[in-house]
């Protein structure tokens, strides 16, 4: 199935484009997702995914077809064809 993903900001400048049709599996969730952005586009891996707990969330807002991915079922969320994915960066600072 294919899902269409939006990036912005710091995500964007990473993987040199804002917006990409991504192929993945029937079935496949927002974590399945983010695993191929990561394959296909590498640096995108360095500020997308938090190394230390795995995960896009400390780093990343995300939304599926318009709803925050954590009011759903975070990364485990499943998709369908069309979906809609838009990864937006969080700032973070003290």
């Amino acid at each position: 199935m294919r899902v269409e993903v939006k990036l912005i900001g710091v995500f964007r400048e990473a993987a040199g484009l804002a917006d990409a049709g991504v192929e993945v599996e029937d079935g496949s969730g927002l974590g399945d997702v983010v695993d191929r952005l990561v394959e296909v586009f590498p640096g995108l891996g360095d500020v997308l995914v938090d190394r230390v707990v795995g995960s896009y969330a400390p780093n990343a807002l995300a939304l599926v077809d318009g709803v925050e991915a954590s009011n759903l079922e975070g990364s485990s969320t499943p998709l369908r064809d069309g979906s809609t994915l838009v990864f937006l960066p969080v700032t973070h600072g003290g």
